[in-house]
């Protein structure tokens, strides 16, 4: 009858149920005036509770969903980097002066303290660097990352001197 639409036969049964109660409520104190004030108190009350609920919810809601999507982003930047970053990582080396100095500083990492892991990384942060792209190929270089570029075919008119 109401086909998947739950929301209408739940709103219908609710006020069937809360109509009995009131029935049985009459039946049993024969009192229709505390029945009526508390009714329209509630009633009154209801409008309320709908905002806070609805503000709480949402909020709830929003979070999980930014929660949610931030996992995602992560998983496909993760994935990217493990698809594409090693060799983009080394491809770009060629590119950088500094890249045998800086690759002699990182030599025996996996047993670096936490002082000098904390050294280092400040260092490399205050580290200004600089790329020539003349020292390496940029053709290379573009045709990998076309290989994972969406606009493959709006890229194609990339002129490079």
């Amino acid at each position: 009858m109401f086909g998947k639409r739950w929301e209408i036969p739940l709103a219908i049964g609710l006020i069937i149920t809360s109509i009995i109660v009131y029935i049985i409520h009459y039946y049993i104190f024969r009192d229709i005036q505390h029945i009526l004030i508390y009714t329209i108190e509630d009633i009154a009350f209801v409008f309320v509770e709908v905002l806070l609920v609805t503000l709480i919810i949402h909020r709830l809601l929003t979070e999980r969903e930014k929660r949610n999507m931030l996992k995602k982003l992560n998983m496909v930047i993760g994935s990217f980097y493990s698809e594409v970053g090693n060799h983009l990582l080394s491809s770009l080396t060629q590119f950088n002066p500094e890249a045998n100095r800086i690759s002699k500083q990182l030599v025996n990492i996996d047993k670096w303290s936490d002082k000098i892991f904390l050294l280092t990384s400040e260092q490399f942060r205050k580290s200004d660097y600089h790329f020539i792209t003349k020292r390496g190929n940029l053709k290379n270089l573009r045709n990998f990352l076309m290989k994972f570029s969406p606009l493959k075919n709006s890229w194609e008119k990339i002129i490079y001197v």
